[in-house]
């Protein structure tokens, strides 16, 4: 007869409480020659000449140079009448687990030379594929399309798209994945539940680059953000970690600590 755990042994069991830990340290990320990206998945290329349904060429690298999954910023670049395209983005997260997510810029995109980034709502920690499924308003051979990581700290030339259509948060480009699934618990504001389901705590290390670090907590709501839909954690604006040759002070890494009752 096999043995059922009731739902508070579900709920309260050690056994079935899972805890990580996790460093969260990233490379230098830079925009790169046009703004369009040096550190890219898929760099500068052209959206216009492939047919719907066509992929848009092998990517540059499939794998970021971040040892965490991180969500992609794509970017459109168009150049000389309003129009939009929908790509669709094929990959894999920190878990190993097949990810598909299409990102559509309206018909109404403007042109000129401003970039126009949408975040991912999955984090990626590789890209298999990207795909243009449709193409909208008046599409342009000089028409170019990036997606990779996007910078950490140097701001965004360009529009970032508000709100999101693929339900991404606008701050989403800095969003990494946790090494566990964090589960509802844990709302977007990054409070815990009064059932302690999940919980995610840790520090920030900021430092210059030829002195010794400090350290300090990082709050929930202020310090940092859940989406616990898809298991990313999104630093606040005011923790943008530096490149790491800078010599100004700067958030060099964080360290985290998450417990979640996996048996909810």
């Amino acid at each position: 007869m096999a043995i059922v755990p009731s739902p508070w042994a579900r709920k309260n069991s050690p056994l079935l409480v899972s805890a990580q830990g996790l460093v969260v340290a990233f490379a230098e990320h830079t925009t790169g020659a046009g703004g369009l990206g040096a550190d890219q998945i898929l760099n500068s290329t052209d959206i216009f000449t492939p047919a719907a349904g066509a992929s848009l060429g092998t990517p540059t690298a499939q794998f970021h140079n971040d040892s965490v999954a991180r969500c992609l910023g794509v970017s459109l670049l168009k150049q000389v009448a309003a129009g939009g395209y929908t790509v669709r983005i094929t990959g894999k997260d920190g878990y190993g687990r097949d990810v598909t997510e299409d990102v559509t810029w309206a018909a109404a995109t403007a042109a000129g030379a401003a970039l126009h980034h949408i975040f991912t709502r999955y984090p990626y920690r590789q890209v298999t594929s990207v795909a243009k499924i449709a193409s909208s308003g008046t599409p342009d051979a000089a028409d170019r399309v990036r997606i990779g990581l996007s910078p950490v700290a140097a701001g965004f030339p360009g529009t970032i798209i508000n709100p999101q259509p693929n339900a991404a948060q606008v701050n989403q480009y800095r969003g990494c994945q946790l090494p566990i699934d964090v589960s509802a618990g844990t709302n977007p504001a990054g409070v815990a539940s009064t059932l302690f389901t999940s919980e995610v705590w840790g520090v920030k290390v900021t430092e210059l680059a030829v002195t010794a670090g400090t350290s300090a907590p990082i709050t929930r709501g202020a310090g940092w953000f859940v989406d616990p839909v898809y298991g990313i954690w999104i630093w606040a604006d005011a923790d943008l970690p530096i490149a790491p040759a800078a010599t100004t002070d700067g958030v060099k890494y964080f360290v985290l600590g998450i417990q979640t009752n996996r048996g909810e």
